[in-house]
């Protein structure tokens, strides 16, 4: 069983860039759907600032409980997006006839509002975007995930609650697809010593009907208390390197006092109002 690390520790390592070219040449050989639209992205292959540039933005939106200070020591990212074909596909009269593909209006649309997809228009983008597109980024991420930690014993982070920023997403990054529309999706990055880490072991009991067909989770039981639903969701345990396990449960106190934010002074923008595309780029892949 791996699990999600939430901070790290100073005296480890982030992969080789061989090491994770291998994992993502890996997800060739991995079964799911065959969609459209997908893109992988390393931004530290950009410069070697962006690393840093992007922990700032995740901490400025997403409000994720992870140790910002110590996410520098991992210096590489994989990210998922979402994003237009070169022009050639999107005009293949057809490809489009066998395939459903995402044209870069549609994308473009569904950032500057997201209920686009869900629109009656559009119900056939919905369905590819739900059946094939979310469920092979989700498939891919896990792959990735697994095959690092199996092959090499690199710990992950993943999030995707970028997701929901695909205004500011652009904003700040856009220049490097060419000022072509991309939906941020979800992101990981490896290292091979955490300090502290979320376990997401299923914990709920399963509850069956008589005949044992029928099964579900049972769920926990909420309270008044939101903190008791935040330490449910985000249980935090030190790591206990010498063991290769779970340590103790970090406290309400240690939660505070370790996930601390970092000074941001840069101000990034979230004006849509800002946005523009480059409808004169074919490609984000040139």
């Amino acid at each position: 069983m791996f699990y999600a690390a939430t901070s790290w520790n100073e005296n480890g390592k982030s992969p080789t860039q061989n090491e994770l070219d291998c994992g993502i040449e890996y997800l060739k050989s991995y079964p799911g759907p065959i969609a459209a639209n997908v893109a992988i992205w390393q931004p530290h292959l950009e410069n070697e600032n962006i690393v840093c540039e992007i922990w700032q933005w995740i901490q400025y939106f997403c409000g994720v409980r992870i140790d910002f200070r110590s996410m520098l020591l991992a210096k590489k990212q994989v990210w998922w997006l979402v994003v237009p074909e070169a022009n050639s596909t999107e005009n293949n009269k057809i490809l489009n006839q066998q395939e459903v593909i995402l044209k870069r209006k549609d994308i473009e649309n569904q950032i500057l509002d997201h209920t686009y997809f869900l629109q009656e228009k559009n119900h056939y983008l919905h369905t590819h975007y739900t059946r094939a597109v979310l469920p092979k980024i989700y498939m891919q991420v896990h792959c990735l995930i697994d095959y690092m930690y199996r092959t090499y014993s690199y710990f992950p982070v993943t999030l995707n609650k970028m997701a929901r920023f695909p205004v500011e997403f652009n904003l700040e990054f856009g220049k490097y697809f060419n000022h072509v529309p991309v939906l941020p999706f979800a992101m990981t990055s490896f290292y091979d010593n955490p300090k502290t880490i979320k376990l997401h072991k299923e914990n709920r009991q399963l509850e069956w009907n008589a005949g044992k067909s029928l099964a579900r989770w049972q769920h926990y039981n909420a309270t008044n208390n939101k903190e008791d639903h935040v330490q449910y969701r985000n249980i935090q345990y030190w790591w206990d390197n010498e063991n290769c396990k779970p340590g103790a449960q970090l406290t309400h106190n240690e939660v505070d006092q370790h996930f601390k934010k970092i000074t941001i002074e840069k101000q990034f923008q979230s004006n849509k109002n800002l946005l523009h595309f480059d409808a004169t780029s074919t490609d984000i892949i040139v």
